[in-house]
């Protein structure tokens, strides 16, 4: 069976997922580029580094949720 544009069900959650990681990879890459900058200029951790890791840490969780349920 197909979705009304002719499209695969499968396939679209496939993209969908692809998707939704591909998103999650950037939204995940710069703050921590950000942090590994900043320890890397002044030779420290941030203090902001550990909230921003953990928002990511539910954001990953979220994610997760989302395409399981997909």
């Amino acid at each position: 069976m197909a979705t009304a544009d002719g499209h695969c069900p499968a396939e679209v959650v496939k993209q969908l997922a692809c998707d939704i990681l591909a998103l999650f990879i950037e939204t995940e890459a710069r703050p921590l580029a950000d942090i590994a900058r900043c320890a890397r200029v002044r030779r420290e951790v941030p203090a902001w580094a550990a909230e921003k890791i953990s928002l990511l840490r539910e954001l990953r969780l979220a994610i997760e949720r989302v395409t399981t349920l997909l």
